[in-house]
Order: C-alpha cells, then structure tokens, then sequence
C-alpha cells in the first residue's frame, strides 16, 4: 500500500536508489545525506518497500506569477516488481497529494528519451525545453574576467536568472536554491564577467574523463563554457543551455492541476535546469 517512509526507512531506500539508478551511487549517497526527508518520500510497502517517488517543494515562474509546484523525483521500482502499475498509482497519490497541499502543478525530468512517452500517458505534457550544442575550449578575450563561484555570487546569481528568464517559465531558483548547486558542482562553477557585470555561467560536472555542460547560462553562457573548458584542459563537451526555435529538445515535462498552470506552462517555451538532472 502506498504510505509516507519513515526515519527508519533510509537504508532500505538507499538500497532501492542504486538498484534503480546504477552507476549513481555517490550522487545518491550526496542527496540521502543533503536532500532527503521522509516526509517527502512516498512509497509502496507490502513486507518492504517495492517503489519509491520523492515530491521535492518547487516554485514555477514566468516573471509575472509564481507557481506553488512539487518537482517529482527518483521514481524507481524493484527490478522484480516491476510491470506491475506500483510507480503509476505513487503518481497518482502524487497527484492527489500535491492539490491537495495547494499545488498547482507536478514537473519532472524524465530519466531517459523513452519514459516521454510513458509520463504522457498519465497526463503530462513537455513543458521545459533546452538546446544541446558541443563547445571547444577558447581562450578568454581581453576585457572579460572569470572565476568560480562563490557565496557571495549568490545573490548576483539569482537575480541575473530571473531576469534572463523573465517571460519564460521556469522553476525559480533562491540564492539557497544556489547554495545548494555550488555545494553539489564543487569548483566547476564558472562566472563570466565583463567590466563588473554578470553576462553568463557554466556548470560543469565531470563524469570520469570527461566534463557535461549542466547549465550554460546568459547571453554569452557559450564563451563562459569554452574559457572554462580551456582552464579545465578539456578538449571539449556537450553542454545544454536555454535555447531558440527548431535547435530546442524536450528536457521535462509538467501536469497542470489548474487552469492557471496550464496556462503558464503552455508557451511551449519553458526552460529547466539543474534539478538533479
């Protein structure tokens, strides 16, 4: 039966994340340890527990209203229980959870191109949107300064974003909601500044030998990306951005729960990034 996890329930949910997730284990144990509540993890016990769903508080805006949302994460089920509907009736308590707490919309990042079509079924619809482009290391021209980010970027940060976006919807970002990147992309975090003033970033993560773009960010979010590839001494990556017309691919999806999210998120024009993607 579907229920709330308990304290008690982190070892056995833990479990569950790598078996569902291989190969992220040290991010599972980061978000176990930074992110994870019991109160936030809905699950599917019979003897133990078969399927988990973590609902994470989120906010979706377009610069003139803001969203009470709930972004719906690490869906998994046991190998051995699966076809058996346990991850589409959490959904569904999902669902019912988040109107009931006066959300208006649940968002999430399907884990590969294939789930699209599974989460479509149950009502949801591409919502979010970015562009894919590969970049090669550049040195920075003179007049530009970069450096990693650091606490004190954080509120620069948040209002750059919001600007950025403004018009388009997203999920906002606080300067906690910042902290909290910073901690889990270390010291590949960029800034890209020309006389003072914030013009782009770049998140990198580094999957063994290799750097992934996270987040390429502002007008002039490529340049950052290549002065921090070449400082990095990559050869180059594939970085994902905000992004225009024909170039954009289906990032995430959302289910409205009201006329006024439906409306918000029906642009067609939605970005998301950096939600533990």
């Amino acid at each position: 039966m579907t229920s709330w996890a308990r304290e008690r329930d982190e070892g056995e949910l833990r479990a569950l994340f790598d078996l569902c997730f291989p190969g992220e284990e040290d991010f599972g144990d980061w978000f176990f340890r930074q992110i994870w509540r019991p109160e936030r993890t809905l699950v599917w016990r019979q003897s133990r527990i078969q399927a988990m769903v973590q609902l994470l508080p989120l906010w979706i805006g377009d610069g003139e209203r803001a969203l009470p949302a709930e972004y719906v994460y690490a869906v998994g089920t046991a190998p051995e229980c699966r076809g058996q509907g346990l991850a589409a009736r959490l959904l569904d308590c999902a669902r019912q959870t988040c109107s009931l707490r006066g959300g208006q919309a649940l968002a999430l990042i399907p884990q590969q191109p294939s789930l699209f079509c599974y989460y479509r079924r149950l009502g949801y619809q591409t919502a979010f949107w970015a562009e894919e482009r590969k970049i090669q290391p550049r040195p920075l021209p003179s007049g530009w300064t970069l450096n990693r980010a650091a606490e004190g970027d954080l509120a620069q940060m948040s209002d750059f974003y919001e600007q950025t976006l403004a018009g388009r919807p997203h999920p906002l970002r606080s300067q906690a909601d910042f902290r909290l990147q910073l901690r889990l992309y270390e010291q590949n975090v960029w800034l890209l500044r020309r006389q003072g003033r914030l013009e782009g970033w770049a998140f990198f993560e580094q999957r063994r030998d290799a750097f992934w773009g996270a987040e390429i960010f502002g007008p002039e979010g490529p340049l950052a990306a290549a002065a921090a590839l070449a400082r990095l001494g990559a050869d180059s990556s594939v970085c994902r951005m905000p992004g225009e017309g024909g170039a954009l691919q289906p990032v995430g999806m959302a289910l409205p729960l009201t006329e006024q999210a439906a409306q918000t998120l029906a642009s067609g024009r939605g970005y998301c990034g950096l939600l533990f993607n």
